[in-house]
C-alpha cells in the first residue's frame, strides 16, 4: 500500500526502496523468527525440523531474494530487470501448475517434481544473480564500499 501511494505521488525511487525493504524484512522474519519461535515453544531450544520440500522452498525464496537484490544493486531498476523478475515468476508459476496437472492423483510423484522444480529455480535464480554481480561488478563494488564507509562512520560516532 505504501509503495502504491508513493507511485501515485510520482516517487518511484522511494516506492522501489519500500518494496525491496519489505521483501528483505519478510525473508529475514521467515528465516530468523520462525525457528526461534519453534525452539522456544518446544521449551528446549531445539532446531526446527524441515523436510526436503521445505528446505527447497526456503532455498528458492532466498535465491529469488538474492536475484532481486542484485537486480537493483546498482540502484536502478530498468525494464529489463523488472521484466526478468516478472517473467521468471510467471515461468515458476507455470511450472508449478504443469506439475500439479501432470501429477494429479500421485502425491509422491507430485512432491518429487515440486521439490526438483524448486531446486532448479533456486539454481537458476542464483546463477542469474551471480551473473549480474559479475556484469555490474564495478557499480556494485562502489555501492558496497560507500555503504561500508557509512556504517564504519556511524559506529565510530563520527570520530
Amino acid at each position: 500500500v505504501v509503495a502504491i501511494l508513493l507511485v501515485f505521488e510520482r516517487r518511484p525511487t522511494e516506492a522501489l526502496a519500500v518494496l525491496v525493504a519489505s521483501k528483505v524484512n519478510q525473508f529475514t522474519l521467515l528465516v530468523g523468527c520462525i525457528p526461534f519461535a519453534y525452539g522456544w515453544s518446544a521449551g528446549d531450544g531445539r532446531a526446527m525440523p524441515l523436510d526436503h520440500h521445505q528446505v527447497a522452498e526456503v532455498a528458492v525464496t532466498g535465491a529469488q531474494t538474492l536475484f532481486a537484490a542484485m537486480t537493483v544493486a546498482n540502484r536502478t531498476l530498468g525494464i529489463k530487470g523488472g521484466l526478468s523478475l516478472f517473467l521468471l515468476f510467471l515461468l515458476q508459476l507455470g511450472v508449478s501448475f504443469a506439475v500439479e496437472v501432470k501429477t494429479a492423483g500421485n502425491a509422491q510423484m507430485k512432491d518429487q517434481w515440486e521439490t526438483a522444480s524448486r531446486w532448479a529455480f533456486a539454481g537458476l535464480y542464483t546463477t542469474l544473480a551471480l551473473g549480474l554481480s559479475i556484469y555490474q561488478f564495478h557499480k556494485v563494488r562502489a555501492m558496497f564500499l560507500m555503504a561500508y564507509k557509512r556504517i564504519k562512520f556511524a559506529f565510530t560516532f563520527g570520530g
